[in-house]
């Protein structure tokens, strides 16, 4: 008897994989089994590097009959890599054993599923072979192996003509279920609510081709095979997965009993569900859903804490956000760590790799915010010099981080609206060009080389200004190239002369210091009226630090 393939679809978790592979490796039939594993295409520039990683690992592997690896081009999604890799396995093998790269198996997990496969291969009643087995509570009166209606997922074993019966249309399974008047059996009683799973894959809140498989086989009226003991542990339940979560953690607490394998064919089981491993099962989910509810008051009891501390810690910093009065720029710097300090860069950078992936929606000086906020004032400012303009803008973003403003306000800075170049400092600059690729958003490290390649429209200082060293050098470089706009964005202002302190950023943002300047309203006015510049627009923000006002002024040089 020639073994089952073994096929596993794996991402960008190396960790993950190398486990996973190497637990493979433990089963005895591991060196006698071909090995084909599907690595789907990456989402984005940071995963990218992950991916490639994970493929420069899966060539050197070694330890099995054959290796195979099918490398996607583009990403394709958790669920459509399945589907389809299949679709494609069983146009050449009769049968496959399935595994996902966050599942870790025991040394007896091939054993297992090779002798299911040859014992029931010709038994119409039977859809696959299930690794994974619940934790619940076990008696001596309890059957080594078991069958339940339908199919499921974590590390599993089918025939070619079994997963002819699959079906993608989650809406025609979910009607067919309600019409043949099975949805309380569908749902094991009521005790987990596979329905619901079922209803978001059709909204699209989830792409489970798992809770497809699972109807599919139970429409059928098909069995699946189950171990007492599992064979199986999911260790994706870090959220780095597509549908990994915390609560996964207590589907694991059995013990793998690696010295006690009984086998299949030594054993008379009978093809047909069975109603007390069933009821077990049962139980288990009821118990688990008492738990998930504690859990989520908890979770919010935890959130809501945590949102006081937070808000308690802003407004305790805010009171020594700022400190001392300082002769000069150089002196503050030497009482402080500077805004080059590696901590910032590192946190932004972390920051940031949540934003590109979809985990934020953007970061302010590695700040996460998770929904949609829109500055209104400055969107309403580049809309009306882009009105004025009849053109699309260029915009120079001074000191833009990563992005900041760029990936707040995306849904509205499309390519025909404008271009979007930053200057900021080299490492900023070094890692965006290699993590970012996007046809309208720029990064330079010069400013003369950013004036002698782009002809800029608009130079926009967003807290930036207030931390250079020589701010009137800088917007005098501006000046001398004429820009017409220049907007000055969420800067202290004071009526008085400058003044230079120490800005201490709390321990929830990054721990560290940097000289800022309160900028003097007068003098930055005298400086671009002298030049011809008139103020367009200005308006108090609602920010303010040690009584000083942020504000938004717009000048616009007169023609």
């Amino acid at each position: 008897m020639s073994n089952a393939p073994i096929i596993l679809f794996c991402y960008n978790r190396i960790e993950h994989l190398k486990k996973t592979i190497n637990s493979i490796k433990k089963n005895q039939l591991s060196k006698s089994s071909n090995f084909i594993i599907f690595s789907d295409g990456p989402k984005n520039t940071i995963d990218k590097k992950k991916v490639f990683k994970i493929r420069k690992y899966l060539k050197k592997l070694k330890g099995f009959k054959k290796i195979e690896i099918v490398e996607e081009k583009k990403n394709k999604g958790l669920s459509l890599n399945i589907i389809d890799g299949l679709n494609l396995i069983f146009k050449k093998y009769s049968s496959a054993i399935i595994l996902e790269d966050d599942l870790v198996v025991s040394k007896n997990f091939l054993t297992y599923m090779n002798e299911g496969l040859a014992r029931f291969k010709n038994d119409k009643k039977v859809i696959s072979i299930h690794g994974y087995s619940y934790p619940f509570k076990a008696d001596g009166n309890d059957p080594e192996y078991f069958f339940l209606k339908g199919a499921d997922c974590w590390g599993w074993a089918t025939w070619a003509k079994s997963w002819t019966i699959f079906e993608n249309n989650g809406k025609k399974l979910k009607e067919l279920i309600i019409n043949k008047k099975t949805t309380n059996e569908f749902n094991f009683n009521n005790s987990f609510d596979y329905m619901k799973m079922l209803n978001n894959q059709i909204k699209g809140k989830n792409n489970s081709w798992a809770i497809r498989w699972y109807a599919s086989a139970f429409l059928k009226n098909k069995l699946t095979l189950y171990p007492k003991n599992t064979f199986v542990k999911n260790i994706g339940t870090d959220g780095s997965g597509t549908h990994g979560s915390e609560d996964y953690d207590t589907y694991n607490i059995k013990k793998f009993l690696e010295n006690s394998y009984i086998p299949i064919k030594g054993i008379q089981i009978k093809i047909k569900e069975n109603t007390l491993m069933k009821k077990k099962f049962e139980v288990y989910f009821n118990t688990q859903k008492k738990y998930w509810k504690f859990k989520k008051i908890l979770k919010n009891y935890i959130f809501f804490l945590n949102k006081i501390k937070k808000l308690l810690n802003i407004l305790l910093q805010r009171k020594i956000r700022i400190i001392g009065n300082y002769d000069s720029w150089k002196q503050a710097l030497k009482c402080s760590k500077g805004y080059s300090d590696s901590i910032i860069l590192k946190k932004t950078i972390k920051s940031f790799e949540k934003v590109i992936t979809n985990q934020a929606k953007y970061e302010r000086d590695s700040f996460l915010f998770y929904s949609d906020k829109y500055d209104k004032t400055l969107l309403s400012r580049l809309n009306t010099i882009k009105k004025k303009n009849n053109k699309k803008i260029n915009v120079c973003d001074f000191g833009g981080s990563l992005g900041s403003l760029y990936f707040q306000h995306k849904k509205f800075f499309t390519f025909n609206f404008v271009d979007w170049n930053i200057l900021e400092q080299v490492n900023y600059v070094k890692y965006a060009k290699k993590n970012i690729k996007i046809n309208n958003l720029h990064f330079y490290d010069n400013l003369n080389l950013l004036l002698r390649k782009k002809k800029i429209d608009i130079v926009l200082f967003s807290s930036s200004l207030q931390y250079l060293e020589n701010p009137y050098f800088v917007l005098g470089k501006f000046i001398q190239k004429g820009i017409q706009d220049i907007i000055i964005h969420r800067s202290p202002f004071t009526d008085g002369d400058d003044v230079i302190k120490i800005q201490n950023i709390p321990k929830h943002i990054y721990k560290s210091s940097y000289p800022i300047r309160i900028l003097s309203t007068k003098k930055i006015i005298n400086l671009l009226s002298t030049e011809g510049y008139k103020v367009e627009f200005k308006k108090k923000l609602l920010e303010e630090v040690d009584g000083y006002s942020y504000k938004i002024y717009h000048f616009k040089k007169s023609l």
